[in-house]
């Protein structure tokens, strides 16, 4: 929470906290880095999937597990979210969101949501919850 996210916007570097270490996905090296609060470099551990286009892909952070996962968008109708190994860096039980337009994919205690475009009126945007 004392870390200004800002700066690592800037540089495509996904920054999560989880316990008492940041974790700092860096796109360019391919690899997951695990530092201390006071910024000491505690571990490394390589990506072990195919990013794709970096720009359409997100990493998220389950609050209530700390589990993270990765949102990649397959085309403009539909996004894939996959649980991700933080011991081998690899991808496992793919999801699909299934609806055009979906904005602001969330997950909490396992649920997926997301907010989608109504039908009716593009300017209303309604919440989603997948389990």
């Amino acid at each position: 929470r004392l870390i200004n996210r800002g700066m690592y916007m800037q540089m495509s570097v996904h920054l999560l906290a989880k316990g008492d270490s940041i974790i700092i996905f860096d796109l360019n090296k391919k690899r997951i880095e695990y530092y201390s609060l006071q910024g000491t470099l505690l571990k490394e551990q390589d990506i072990a999937f195919d990013m794709g286009a970096i720009e359409r892909m997100k990493i998220l952070q389950d609050d209530a597990t700390e589990r993270l996962y990765v949102c990649r968008r397959v085309n403009t109708d539909s996004y894939t979210i996959e649980g991700l190994n933080m011991q081998t860096g690899e991808l496992f039980g793919k999801q699909m969101i299934n609806r055009p337009f979906a904005e602001d994919v969330k997950i909490h205690n396992g649920n997926v949501y997301f907010l989608w475009q109504d039908a009716r009126d593009a300017m209303t945007r309604q919440l989603f919850v997948q389990n």
